[in-house]
């Protein structure tokens, strides 16, 4: 019985899975792509019952080598924060923020640096369909603060870091 229990189980888990193996690939220089998919089975139930709903891409990909000499491959990983932000730089029009970053990343085993482009949208949580503020900036890291974000660059085989102070 046991053995039948486990058949199902693996027949069931390998139906659910895809590969995509024409996934095109993508520099980190060039513009980051939002990617929209189609949602069924509960994220469906979740998306149509929720006042707003939202998904993003991450995915990793080997672009090139071998063991031998080294192999380079890209990342590109979405994540979602609340901040409470003004973003007219009036403190008077504080309010809660969604803020969408997406980041691309391309490097190889072998190096000590990486090739870094982050996608910022930042929209009220009252119309959270309308970004207001749209960033792209070639850096490692971008914080949040209420009326001013900061990116950082960290420095490459001893260099210093560079930091980026900027208002929305």
């Amino acid at each position: 019985m046991k053995e039948i229990v486990f058949v199902i189980f693996t027949i069931i888990t390998l139906a659910g899975c895809t590969n995509h193996p024409n996934t095109p690939s993508t520099k980190a220089s060039e513009k980051i792509q939002v990617d929209t998919t189609v949602v069924t089975g509960h994220e469906a139930n979740f998306k149509n019952d929720s006042f707003f709903y939202d998904e993003g891409r991450s995915s990793f990909e080997i672009l090139a080598g071998n063991s031998d000499s080294g192999y380079d491959y890209q990342t590109v990983e979405t994540n979602y924060q609340i901040g409470f932000l003004t973003i007219d730089g009036n403190f008077s029009n504080l309010k809660h923020s969604l803020i969408k970053k997406t980041t691309n990343t391309k490097t190889c085993t072998g190096c000590e640096g990486r090739e870094r482009s982050i996608l910022v949208q930042i929209s009220s949580l009252d119309t959270p369909k309308k970004p207001t503020v749209k960033i792209e900036k070639d850096c490692d890291d971008i914080f949040f603060d209420s009326h001013t974000f900061k990116t950082i660059t960290y420095g490459c085989c001893g260099a210093e870091d560079e930091l980026e102070i900027l208002d929305y």
